[in-house]
């Protein structure tokens, strides 16, 4: 469903592809650490500390660089572990994020136009655990999107196309963040930013069926069910929204809309991995009782 690159690559590489100064920095960038990186930020921002360009790099640059991955632990003995492997650690370098909180906020000051520069704060802001600030800029964010629809500016300072199919695809990346997490606070993050997205964009099919995912891991399964049925009744080609209905279903034990919606996919449906799983439910649902 992610058709968009990794959010943070995406902000972090802000500036690749603007006049061809900038491409030769972010060329002189590479293999950089942050301290060597500094200094020639120093020394490009003190020649042209209005270049918007360059200012979005440094804040790319350092967006990038804070965030680490720690590699799950071997055994003590360097054999591998009969446990399931737990997934990579993700932290994020407190002081490389301010620096691109403050490049961004520097930036927006000069373009207060660019969706983009608001959801790199929101990134930034991520990073340092500020969810106040976060959502706040991707209300502004969205809010900039329904007064300008058409000529909101993106990356490239251009007017966005395809917004609408865009940015909640993008908001989808916040949302995934908080939802995963298994704590309350995270799950209200979430719903609070799956919320804002639904009320710009409330025929979405990926918020929507978003949304049905998480009730369905609350066991809330009617309120599932009605968001991935609207999604469903928005495009009814969807085999992801499809397979996520038939779940509910066999979660509830309905093994007549179970059945009827499995055998809808298998019939309809051209993701073989979906429908290899339909096709297993289907017969794990003919050995049940009546």
């Amino acid at each position: 469903m992610k058709l968009l690159m990794s959010l943070v690559l995406l902000l972090s590489q802000i500036g690749l592809v603007s006049a061809e100064t900038n491409k030769q920095r972010a060329e002189q960038l590479k293999g950089k650490e942050p301290k060597q990186a500094a200094v020639l930020f120093a020394k490009w921002l003190k020649a042209e500390p209005k270049n918007l360009d360059l200012l979005l790099l440094k804040a790319g640059y350092y967006l990038n660089k804070s965030r680490k991955v720690e590699a799950p632990k071997k055994s003590a003995t360097g054999k591998q572990s009969q446990q399931p492997m737990m997934p990579a650690k993700v932290t994020f370098d407190q002081g490389l994020s301010k620096v691109a909180l403050e490049a961004y906020t520097k930036a927006l000051a000069m373009a207060p136009d660019r969706l983009d520069i608001y959801f790199g704060l929101a990134l930034a802001n991520q990073h340092l655990g500020q969810f106040d600030a976060q959502f706040k800029n991707l209300q502004a964010a969205l809010k900039l999107y329904k007064e300008k629809p058409k000529t909101v500016k993106w990356y490239d300072g251009k007017p966005l196309q395809n917004a609408v199919d865009v940015l909640p695809r993008v908001m989808l990346q916040y949302m995934d963040h908080y939802q995963y997490q298994g704590s309350k606070q995270a799950d209200e993050r979430f719903l609070k930013i799956a919320k804002l997205t639904l009320d710009t964009f409330p025929d979405n099919i990926f918020s929507l069926n978003s949304l049905g995912g998480y009730y369905f891991g609350k066991k809330e399964f009617n309120k599932a069910l009605t968001y991935l049925k609207k999604a469903h009744g928005i495009d009814r080609s969807d085999c992801v929204v499809l397979g996520n209905i038939a779940g509910v279903y066999l979660a509830q034990k309905d093994k007549n809309n179970a059945t009827t919606t499995l055998k809808q996919i298998v019939s309809s449906c051209k993701n073989q991995a979906i429908v290899k799983q339909a096709k297993a439910d289907l017969e794990m649902l003919s050995k049940m009782k009546k």
